[in-house]
């Protein structure tokens, strides 16, 4: 009761702070971690999950209540971080993002399983550290170049201490960094001591199922210095090579769903679909709701419509349709219509598609913004609903959408190169793509493999390829 009461002091406190509104002079910088002070650049929209922390934590501390600063230095799937308040308990350390989250309470897309390691910042000097166990001059990732640091990811994930060889390591080096792929490049997220006996170096606390490699320093560049490997909950270190046998893969994406996207998806479950005659929809007909999960890609959603309206409209049960692309359609040619745009091709044998066109029409309402209509996959709307005046009555019975996305798929037109792990980087090839998969034949199997978007973009991840699928790295 003490705590909750606390609690509730705090969130007082945090709604007090929330009056100020002393902005940083230039809001399109990014903002320095000003600690404490950060509660006097509240309303600044650059703020971070660190100077969320910084700001609430401070509050908490303030009326009592004990919190840690817990970070991930990368996610499992990209380069990017994430800080954690974390109550201290007799018993465990309660995580939840700053702001936005009560304790206990996480994101989707803030999930422990997609950390790489985590982190708690300390007022303490910690010896056992990159700060001081480097020889002189050897270079330190930013994310470990502090002596207030302590690793805690035993203490929120199933984790096990791995001994790996690194005998190409340099000699001249003291660390190693265990690392993963990310967007093209080895990243660090934890690091061991080099055993300069036997050549060998142990990462400590390395989560169950995550792969990764031994990376050293060299001329400043991190380089692999060892074997690929996968963890499994046993602690056992699984290499990751090719074998002899040759495999024919089919691919159609260039890297995994987003979580925080597909959370977006779900809160459209529930759009109503409605027609009427007048532009307040008094009355109206409700056509249809939508209760499938939208796929990151156009879909059609049909439904039954006896009559022809003028007006039509799209409302979330949420706060916002998170559309990119919203097409009304019909299977016939006529003058107020165009060529819809065509559905994905998944594979060879589904090349033929239904010619449908889209109709054209004017939003109309208070609040209205036409990122739904541009064209651009990559733009959403952020209404909550959507109005189409068409100038005259239409019959229209089925709608193609795609959903707020990453346009990660595979992209007709663009050009790939898809490559191997064998020790280095191996190229297969390249293919220009004409639908939405790619096809290679007589690949290296059993391994890693990377496909490159040399036309556009940097969102790729390395994947395995296992019955038939992509499957991909620590995602």
């Amino acid at each position: 009761s003490k705590i909750r009461l606390s609690v509730c002091y705090g969130w007082i406190a945090a709604m007090w702070v929330n009056n100020f509104y002393w902005d940083w002079e230039n809001n399109d910088v990014e903002l320095p971690d000003l600690g404490f002070y950060n509660i006097f650049f509240w309303n600044n929209s650059k703020l971070t999950c660190a100077h969320h922390l910084a700001i609430e934590g401070q509050i908490l501390r303030s009326v009592g209540i004990p919190v840690i600063e817990i970070y991930t230095p990368k996610w499992r799937t990209n380069n990017l971080g994430h800080s954690w308040c974390g109550l201290l308990t007799d018993k465990a350390i309660v995580p939840f993002s700053p702001i936005y989250q009560n304790p206990g309470s996480i994101k989707i897309e803030h999930g422990f399983d997609k950390a790489s390691k985590f982190y708690m910042k300390t007022f303490a000097v910690n010896t056992n550290t990159p700060y001081f166990l480097k020889n002189e001059g050897e270079l330190i990732p930013n994310e470990f170049n502090s002596p207030c640091i302590n690793d805690v990811t035993d203490l929120l994930v199933n984790t096990h201490d791995i001994k790996m060889d690194i005998s190409e390591a340099p000699k001249n080096n003291n660390l190693c960094y265990f690392c993963l792929f990310i967007y093209r490049k080895w990243e660090p997220v934890g690091w061991g001591i080099k055993n300069h006996e036997d050549e060998t170096v142990t990462f400590k606390n390395i989560p169950d199922g995550i792969a990764g490699i031994p990376c050293i320093y060299e001329n400043n560049i991190l380089k692999p210095c060892g074997k690929l490997i996968q963890t499994n909950s046993s602690g056992l270190c699984i290499p990751i090579e090719p074998t002899n046998e040759k495999c024919n893969i089919h691919l159609i994406r260039k890297y995994p769903p987003k979580a925080g996207l597909k959370s977006f998806n779900d809160e459209v479950l529930g759009t109503l679909i409605e027609a009427s005659n007048n532009s307040n929809f008094q009355p109206s007909v409700k056509l249809s709701t939508l209760t499938d999960t939208l796929l990151p890609y156009f879909q059609d959603h049909s439904f039954r419509n006896d009559h022809s309206y003028r007006y039509y409209r799209l409302t979330a049960p949420g706060y916002s349709l998170h559309f990119a692309e919203l097409e009304f359609l019909t299977d016939k040619k006529c003058i107020n219509a165009s060529k819809a745009t065509p559905l994905p091709v998944f594979n060879s044998s589904d090349t033929v598609k239904q010619q449908f066109y889209k109709f054209h029409g004017k939003l109309i309402g208070e609040r209205k913004d036409s990122l739904a209509f541009d064209g651009k996959p990559l733009t959403f709307t952020y209404q909550k609903e959507l109005t189409i005046d068409f100038g005259k009555t239409e019959k229209i019975n089925q709608l193609r959408i795609l959903p707020r996305n990453a346009d990660n798929g595979i992209v007709p037109g663009n050009t790939y190169e898809l490559f191997y792990w064998n020790d280095n980087w191996i190229s297969v090839g390249e293919k220009v793509a004409v639908y939405n998969f790619l096809n290679f034949e007589g690949v290296t199997a059993g391994t890693l493999y990377w496909l490159k978007n040399k036309t556009i973009g940097q969102e790729e991840q390395a994947f395995f390829y296992r019955d038939g699928k992509q499957i991909f790295m620590n995602d």
